[in-house]
This record gives C-alpha cells, structure tokens and sequence, in this order.
C-alpha cells in the first residue's frame, strides 16, 4: 500500500468520525489526523520519528450512522476496513453513490443559503469518501475525479459564502484535498495563508506546526522556533508535540537549559504511571527522558537536576500539570536517564555521583533505595573496596527494617529493595565476622553482632535466620557478653525454627552451661534455682542426648542443695532409667533415692531404697564403703521402726508388732529393734493380750537387763500381772521394786501395791503376809497421813477377813488400830472427810461394843453400887456417841444420836427393872417404886430429848433407819404426842 492509500484510508476515518460527532468538529479531528499521517524527519542522528499523541485505535471504529442536518435524507454507510469483502465494499459504495446523488439533487434545486452550504460541505466530504471506495478499487483515474469534486465543493463554499462558514476551517480541508491530489505548491499556499491569520483558530495553529514542522525539516530552527512559540501561545491539540519539538529546536541551537526547560515540562504534561500508559506515550516518555538526559550532559549533569526540582520544591518553578507524586516519579526517571548516559559513556564517576545526588536530594523516596543500590553497583566497579563497604553499610543503616526511612515514608519493603538489602548485609556481616574472628578484639565481634541483629530484625523470616542467630550467639559469646548471646541460644534452643535437633539440643546446652558459669560465680539461692530451671527445661526438650545424664546428675545434687529431696528423688529415679547413665551415676541416684524418701518421711519406699543398696551386687563390687554400708543400715533400721510407729499411731497395732518382729529379723542388732522389742511388748499390754505381752517382757528384760527401758519392765510386768489377776506374781514384783528403788515415792508406791495385791488373794498366809506389809508401809511412810489412815483402816479389814476364815479373835487387832486412827485424827487434827469418816467408823464400832455390854448389865441390889458401875459406864458411852457427832460423819450421826436416847432410855429401864430390896411389905415396895419412878421420869426425859433432838436432823432432809428408830422410841416413851394415828380426808 502506497503511501496515498495510507492517507485516503485515513480521511475516511476522519470524515466518518466528522459525520458521526457533526459538522462543527472536523476541524479538531482533522488535526489529530496529521498528526498521525505526517511523518517528522529526524534531526539528528538517532532521533526518533514523532509518535501520534491520544491516537484511536482503528479496529474500534466498525459503523457510523449518517445524518445530514435540517434535511429529510437519512443514510447509513457501514465504513468497512480493506481487508473486508468486496461484496461489502459493492454495498458501500452503492450507498455512498445514492447519498452523493440526493446532496447533487438538494443542491441543484434549493435556493437556500443554509441548504446549500450545507450540501457543498456534505458532498465535498461524501467525495472524498468515494475516492477512498476508489482507493481500494485500485481505481486512480476515478479517485482523482472524486478529489477533483471535493476541492470544487470546498472552493465553492469559499467563494460563495466566505463570511458564513468557518472559513479557515474550509480551508485547511481544501489545503488536505490538494495536498493528496500532489498539488503540494498549492496545499503550502493556503498553509502559509492561514498561518498568517490574526484569528488563532484550531486550523491556523495546526498550519503554524505544519509550517515550524517544515522549517525544522529545512535546519532552519529560528523560523520552526518562532512557529512552536506561536502553537504553544495557548493549550491545544498540538501543544505536546509542538513543546517536544521546541525542546529540540533548543537542543539543535545548544540551548540546552531552554531545552531540558521544555522537556521536564512536556514530562509534566504527559506522564503517565506504567499500567495506564499506552505503547505511543510509553515511547515518547523514554525519547523526552534520554533527549532530557543528552542535555543535562552539556549542562551540570546531576547538579543541574537537582537545582531544578529545588526550585520546584521551594515554589520559585511551576509544573501545574502534574501531581508531587508524578513530578517525583519522573524526577527519579530522570536521573536513572541521565545516569545511564553517564555509564554508557563509561563515566562511573558521574554515574555514581548521579545516583547519590538524587538519593541526598529524595532521601524519602520509593525510588532511594534502588538509586542507593546502583550507585554502590557503579562504585564496586572502581575497585576501591573500602569505599565499598562503607557504601554498603550506610545502605544497610539507611533501609534496615524499621529505619527512619520506612518510619518517613510508610512505604513497605520491596522484594526488589529486600533482596539488594540481604545482599549487602550479608556481605557486612561476613566481613566483620571474619575480621572479628582475625583479630579477636571485643570492638570488632561486637561489630559483628550490631550487623547480625540488623539482619533479624529486617529478614525475621528469612531461610538464614537461624544460622545468622547461631552466629550472632557465638559473636556475642566471643565478645565476652554471656548473657546476650544466651538470650540468642534461648531462641534457637526452644523457639520454633529450622534448626536439627542435634543443633538445638547444642544451643540448650550451652544455655546450661552459662547458668553454671552464674551459679559457680555467685553460688546463691537465685543462681541455682537459675540453674535448676535451665537444666530441667533442658531435660524436658532433651532426654534423649548423651548429655542428659550429666544433666540429670547435676539436676539432683542442686536440688539436694536447694532442699527440694522431692525433686531430686524424681530426677534420680529418671537418671536411673536412662541408658546413657554410668555406674556411679546409678550408685549415686540410688542413695538419693534412698536418703531422700527417709528424709521425707517415706519409710517404705526407704527401706526397700536401702535394701537395693545394700544387695550382694553392691557389696561385692565395692561400690559401697564399710562406713556407708553401717549408715544405710543403721537408717534402714529406723525405717522400718518408723513404721511400725506409724502403725501404732494410726492403731493397726497388730501390723505395728508385726513390723516391729521384721526389723528383729532385718536388723537384729540396731538399737531399733530394742526399741521394737519393748514397743511390741507395750501393744500386746494395750490389746490386752496381758500373757503374750508378760512373755515379751520377761525375753527383753532377760536378753537387755541393762538397757535403760529395763528398769520400766518390772512395772508393765506389774499391769500384765494384776490384769491376769495373778496377785502373788504382781506382788512378788512390787515387794522386789520397793526393796530395789531408790526413788522414795517408786518404794513407797510398790510397798503399798504389793500389801494390796496380798490382800487380794483371800487366802490366811498371803493376808497374813499383807498385814506384815501395811504395818511396814505405815511404820516406813507415815507421811502422807491420810495414806496411812487407810493402811491402818486395811489392817482392820484385813484382822476381820482372817477372824472370818479361822478359828482366831483378832478383834482386840482390829480395835488396836481402830483406836490409832482415832488417835491420829484426833493428834493431827485431821479436817477432811476421809479421815473424819475413818475416825468416826473406828469409834463407833468401838462404842458399839460398850452399848452391847450396856445394853446386857442389870441393876441389882444394892442398887447403889450396881447403878454407880451402869452410869460410868453410861457416861462412856455419851462421851464417845457424843464424839461420834462431832466428827459429822451423816450416818454415823444418825446412829450415834439413837444411841444416845438408847443410853438414857436403857438406864431408865433398867432402874425400873431393878432387883427391889428383899423382905420389904407391900405398901414398903410400892413406895419404893413410887421413889423409884420419880428417880426415872428425868432420865426418860433426857432420853426423849436425846431422840427428839435426833429427829430434827429429819428437818434437814436426813431419813434413815436410827431416825425411824427414834420416832419408834418416842412413840413409846411419849405415845399421846407421837403415837397418834392421822386423819386421812377421804
């Protein structure tokens, strides 16, 4: 296709637009047209041709419907491409031929202005049209005809109507029109003409580009500058395209600040992010960007650069078509063009200062990191390695995770900025690594460790992580900073990471191993629970290590220390299970275990501990000392006594004597199993099992006579024997203590048991033998009295059990010491109860025996002397009742106060019974008895006082059988007063 069919295809396009939008726009469109048909010769040596600015894509453009103002003729044409069938095409152009010949009609017969205008501008544009349909044809001679018919109706609309139309508009068509018939000369004419014109319409400004396009293909830039001044008067369709070629004209006359002025500023205009920009501006923005970059060489390269977008940024230099976020997106673009030159032409100096300028100039750019990052590039080809290093580590400062840079900015870290960043810190931390390690100076790990820390905070998910934190560890350790690089061993230790077990299982060690070093330094409370802590959380995560073992071992020992035997039993009973574990590991867990549940109180579990200990295994191989051997024995005795008291406390006292026969049997010669001897012997006494437990005593005083709890045996023996009731045995013992203690109130006490237990047995000899005791206790212990009143008072009772069981009196025995009692109440002036009442008791069973010899003594003559001898005895008898009273003893009282009315009142019957003198007459005898009756009145009298003042007692709420007896006596002595029969109210 030549290149008339390149620009009749896109009249037609033009034209079928200007249908489509009206008559009023074609102007416009017109103009984006030749900007896409005209070709821009270059102007230098490698300048690239002028791509069309907002060019519409062709394919988008596939009907267009034909309406033709103020007429009643409607027609569509279907605008096909060439490539369409040449059915269509036929279809077309019929259509085209019938709107062509209704316009020639409408012409030819209306008188109006309007209409005729109108029709001339629809036919001049229908005709250009046809050629086209000629075009395709292949048909010159016809499109010739039909471009021949376009410029008549365009000429006609000029000359007929020059004032009513749009005249510059009609003709830059016809200037279009000559210009595709080849009349150049005549197309160039009417260009010159509306250039020239005062009104700057859409055409006039579209024939001063054509014209500065012309004058700039002629190297003839003052006049095509002069033209882009006047197009760039006022914003049009042209402005970009005439701004861009300014900036060359600029370039060409070595103006080059003029020129980089009209570059940034078409930049401005057109920029674009990357996914909106189309291939047409993509393409112009990467020329404006290297033209922009040739000029800023001539000029102070990056110097200039930055000293321009200052005075943006400081106000004093506008770009109002453009955002602060566009400027700065091609600002960068502009130095990443001008650094490229710069290294192109191998001139790393100024490349590498082109980059710096703009990272010092944009600090807080998206852009930053990446300039940065090339101009280190750029400066590791100069092979000054230090400077390298140096650029590399401020980079690394500069876009760490969490710099001042990403705190600015809010930006988030690019895979792109992240993989140059792991590259340069890598390098960093290799290098001062390898330093460190070369020199071995504190500063230069510590170096080191700065580098590693900045690499986990900026790659916490990075692959190497784990190994950088294993060696910012091992740096931070070498520096001398234990306690830091134990917090890095801690993470890799038991933090969730990449790392082998076998690694990890290292790095709890070490953990270990660092609280040791605290611990030996320190050695307090703090330290080894620190210690502890760590081995044990070792100990959770890594039993299955060689190592553990050793853990394990010291885990007990510092527990021990710590006074925790639970947990040290625990850890030792693990040590025991592990099979990393050596002999003497197993030995010492063994004695833990043992030692620790005795020392806890955990008797069973002890003695079993000690019974392993002490195995033939252990003996045979020497494990154990003959010092160790006696202690784990001497202990595992007191285990099992332990026990057996525990036993006894909880009262399974058969259990506890069975335990304690198993510690006879286990340790036979402990000081224990004495001690179990005599306990089995004290449960048999409390479960009343009094004959198993007198035999138990009987083998412990034979086989430990000089044990101390000896000397306690004849006194248990003592209760066995009285709960058996084998009195003699009880009393045999008793007799043997009181004989052999040296302790007066232990004598005193047995002496008084053994009499007691003779007492009991009932029989002559063993009373016999009683009595010969209580007169020893009461000659030997006379104090306390009151005890001695009571051995006197069992001698009484003892003399009438043997007058019961023989043919002897010892009555005259029982009163002997009746009357030592009364002696001693009386002596010692005895108050209490008791011995008042023993008094009282002796007394009156002595002056009962006078009543009896009172009660049997008669009066006979001569009356004088037989009375005299009664009332001596009487007087005895009132003395002793009377004394009787006084001890206050209640029953006695009673009784001794009836006796005393008996007294008077046997007196009284027996003188009235008296033997009456012999050969007396009648009347001489009853006088007698008259005398006589007188002399017996007063004795009744005070025999019934002596009842009545017994009967008052009854007052106080005293009733027994003397008062009874004592009513009786006064119902005789006095029956009209007490001898009266009640009055019973039915």
């Amino acid at each position: 296709m030549n290149q008339l069919q390149v620009k009749l295809i896109m009249i037609r396009l033009v034209l079928t637009i200007m249908l489509v939008v009206g008559l009023t726009s074609c102007a416009t469109l017109e103009g984006m047209v030749d900007a896409v048909i005209d070709p821009v010769a270059e102007l230098v040596t490698g300048e690239p041709e002028i791509k069309t600015l907002d060019e519409r894509s062709i394919q988008s453009i596939t009907e267009a419907e034909i309406r033709l103002a103020e007429s009643n003729i409607t027609s569509t044409v279907n605008l096909l491409m060439p490539s369409d069938t040449r059915a269509t095409n036929i279809s077309n152009k019929k259509s085209l031929s019938i709107a062509i010949s209704s316009y020639e009609k409408l012409l030819a017969s209306s008188q109006s202005t309007e209409i005729r205008q109108e029709a001339l501008h629809k036919l001049a544009e229908l005709s250009v049209i046809q050629a086209e349909q000629f075009l395709v044809e292949d048909d010159n001679e016809k499109m010739q005809q039909s471009l021949a018919a376009a410029e008549n109706y365009y000429q006609a609309l000029i000359n007929e109507y020059p004032s009513e139309i749009e005249l510059t508009a009609v003709q830059y068509q016809l200037a279009r029109v000559k210009d595709l018939k080849g009349e150049t000369d005549g197309a160039l004419k009417l260009i010159n003409t509306l250039s020239n014109s005062s009104i700057a319409t859409e055409e006039v400004v579209e024939a001063r580009f054509r014209l500065a396009e012309r004058y700039y293909s002629q190297k003839n830039y003052p006049k095509a500058q002069g033209l882009y001044d006047e197009v760039l008067l006022a914003d049009n369709r042209f402005y970009n395209s005439a701004l861009f070629k300014r900036g060359w004209t600029h370039f060409q006359r070595q103006n080059f600040d003029y020129a980089l002025n009209d570059f940034i500023e078409l930049l401005s205009r057109i920029y674009e992010v990357d996914e909106n920009r189309s291939k047409v501006t993509e393409n112009l923005l990467n020329e404006t960007y290297r033209v922009s970059a040739l000029s800023l060489s001539y000029l102070d390269g990056p110097q200039t650069l930055a000293e321009y977008f200052r005075e943006i940024e400081q106000g004093t230099r506008t770009l109002t078509h453009a955002s602060t976020q566009e400027i700065n997106a091609f600002e960068a673009d502009l130095y990443m063009g001008l650094a490229r030159l710069y290294e192109q032409q191998e001139r790393l100096q100024d490349t590498a200062n082109t980059y710096i300028t703009f990272v010092r100039e944009n600090p807080y750019t998206e852009s930053a990191p990446m300039f940065e990052h090339r101009g280190i590039e750029v400066l590791s080809k100069s092979g000054f390695l230090d400077l390298v290093l140096k650029a590399k580590e401020d980079f690394v400062r500069t876009y760490q995770a969490g710099s001042d840079y990403w705190v600015t900015t809010g930006l988030d870290r690019s895979d792109e900025v992240a993989a140059v960043l792991f590259d340069h810190l890598d390098q960093v931390i290799s290098y001062h690594h390898a330093n460190a390690q070369k020199s071995k100076l504190t500063a230069d790990y510590l170096e080191a460790t700065g580098w590693y820390r900045i690499f986990l905070s900026s790659f916490p998910e990075h692959e190497d992580v784990d190994e950088k934190r294993w060696l910012l560890a091992e740096a931070l350790y070498d520096a001398g900073h234990e306690k830091e690089s134990l917090v890095e061993y801690n993470i890799l230790a038991y933090l969730p990471n990449t790392l082998a077990q076998d690694r990890k299982e290292e790095a709890a060690f070490r953990l270990s191993l660092g609280a040791q070093t605290d611990y030996d330094k320190i050695k307090d409370t703090q330290s080894r629970k620190a210690l502890i802590s760590e081995n044990e959380r070792y100990l959770t995560h890594f039993i299955s290590f060689q190592r553990s073992a050793d853990v394990t071992a010291q885990t007990i020992e510092l527990h021990l220390e710590d006074g925790n035997i639970e947990s040290a039993i625990s850890f030792a009973a693990k040590l025991m299970q592990s099979s990393f574990a050596t002999s003497s590991q197993v030995l010492r867990s063994q004695i833990v275990i043992a030692d620790g549940e005795y020392d806890l109180g955990n008797y069973l579990a002890a003695e079993l501990a000690y019974s392993t200990l002490l195995n033939d295994g252990n003996r045979t191989t020497n494990s154990l000392t003959q010092a160790q051997i006696s202690g784990f024995k001497d202990r595992r005795a007191k285990a099992i006594f332990k026990q057996a008291e525990s036993l006894k406390v909880a009262g399974n006292d058969q259990a506890a004597i069975d335990m304690f026969k198993h510690l006879a049997n286990v340790e036979p010669e402990s000081p224990e199993r004495i001690l179990g001897d005599y306990d089995i012997a004290m449960l048999l006494l409390a479960a009343n099992l009094y004959e198993q437990a007198i035999s138990q005593l009987l083998s412990f005083e034979q086989n430990f006579p000089r044990h101390e709890l000896a000397k306690s045996v004849p006194a248990k023996l003592l209760l066995a024997y009285e709960a058996t009731e084998n009195w003699s045995a009880a009393a045999d013992q008793y007799e043997h203590l009181a004989e052999t203690s040296t302790d007066a109130e232990v004598k005193r006490t047995a002496l008084w048991q053994a009499a007691e237990n003779r007492m009991k047995l009932e029989e002559f000899t063993s009373l016999e033998k009683s009595t010969m005791l209580w007169k020893k206790y009461i000659k030997t212990f006379p104090q306390p009295v009151n005890l001695a009143l009571e051995a006197r008072q069992h001698l009484i009772n003892i003399y009438g059990q043997m007058t019961a069981i023989s043919d002897q009196n010892l009555k005259w025995k029982q009163d002997f010491w009746r009357r030592k009692i009364i002696t001693t109440v009386d002596t010692e002036k005895l108050t209490d109860s008791r011995a008042r009442n023993l008094a009282s008791d002796a007394l009156m069973s002595i002056v009962n025996d006078k009543m009896v010899k009172y009660r049997g003594m008669e009066l006979s003559q001569p009356l004088a002397k037989s009375l005299q001898k009664k009332q001596s005895l009487m007087k005895a008898l009132i003395s002793d009742y009377t004394k009787v009273i006084d001890y206050g003893i209640q029953a006695d009282v009673t009784e001794a106060g009836f006796h005393l009315g008996e007294t008077y009142a046997l007196l009284a019957d027996s003188m009235m019974k008296s033997e009456r003198p012999k050969g007396m007459t009648d009347i001489e005898l009853e006088e007698y008895d008259l005398v006589l009756e007188e002399k017996v009145f007063p004795v009744e009298d005070q025999a019934i006082a002596a009842y009545e003042s017994n009967i008052t007692l009854a007052k106080d709420g005293i009733w027994d059988e003397w008062i009874v007896d004592s009513y009786k006596a006064l119902e005789k002595l006095m029956p009209a007063r007490y001898n009266k029969k009640e009055a019973v109210d039915d």
